[in-house]
């Protein structure tokens, strides 16, 4: 008989691993993939899911979160030279997915995906590798951990972008992470960064916030002065740190991206965003 368990995962404690399989609760990946429209969350997932898509707030946020980061990936490949990019936490499968951006821009370009949900991992082995790109299970909560996978898998004196787009805020110390991640970065590296907003529209996010922890997920939003100390040993690319919306967007496709969701005038968009570069001469 086929062995159906999920994949095996070294990351976390005996009780996350638990938690990311117990098909009786919400599993973050598959509530988050609902958020964008995928089609790989649960029932007990989709209840979830909908009360946070309710709050428009939360949803263009997210949204806008993601469509950052390709735009982001899009730009320092196309503009930048680079080819090779690391996001960490990808989630499920959502199209374009990051490889997609990147090798249409430069059909060199290599994207390692790292993530330690089993299920996101099975899904991903299966639709997100390829030639251009690869995916393994890492612990995010260990950069050295990460150091080990980018050291095997790319380039490491080579530049690389790493893209941490709507995952810190599921990291128990978010700014710890990122100054540890940083030191195991090659010169010239560059950090894609976005941050989900607990200094604008508070309350819209203390509900989402609120509605997660229900559903026992831990979320943790961050005011600009935490974010800004997180970014400080980077130099930041024009126009620094913004919403997610105003960097360098696409119009046409930013103000259909909003449409879609009933709201006008056009909301804040609570979520903060940069590219930083590393430079440590």
């Amino acid at each position: 008989m086929a062995d159906t368990r999920p994949p095996s995962t070294r990351s976390g404690t005996r009780t996350d691993r638990d938690a990311l399989l117990d098909l009786n609760r919400p599993n973050p990946a598959r509530v988050f993939d609902a958020i964008h429209g995928g089609k790989d969350a649960y029932l007990i997932d989709r209840h979830v899911a909908d009360k946070l898509i309710v709050n428009n707030t939360f949803r263009v946020a997210v949204t806008q979160a993601r469509a950052f980061m390709l735009r982001a990936v899009e730009h320092l490949v196309g503009n930048y030279g680079i080819t090779q990019i690391v996001e960490l936490g990808c989630g499920y499968p959502n199209t374009p997915q990051v490889h997609d951006v990147a090798i249409n821009q430069n059909p060199n370009a290599r994207t390692l995906y790292l993530d330690h949900d089993p299920y996101v991992a099975a899904h991903a082995l299966a639709l997100m590798t390829g030639p251009n790109s690869e995916f393994a299970t890492a612990d995010l909560t260990d950069p050295a951990s990460i150091a080990e996978h980018l050291a095997t898998t790319l380039h490491i004196s080579t530049p690389i972008a790493v893209c941490l787009s709507g995952t810190a805020e599921f990291l128990p110390d978010a700014p710890a992470l990122v100054a540890s991640l940083l030191q195991h970065l090659p010169d010239e590296s560059w950090l894609v960064f976005t941050h989900t907003a607990a200094d604008l529209h508070d309350s819209d996010i203390d509900t989402a916030v609120e509605t997660l922890a229900s559903a026992g997920i831990r979320y943790r939003p961050r005011d600009r002065d935490e974010v800004e100390q997180m970014l400080a040993p980077l130099l930041l690319l024009d126009p620094g740190l913004v919403t997610a919306d105003l960097w360098r967007p696409d119009h046409n496709n930013d103000d259909e991206c909003l449409a879609g969701f009933g709201v006008w005038p056009r909301p804040t968009v609570c979520s903060y965003a940069a590219v930083g570069k590393l430079h440590r001469r």
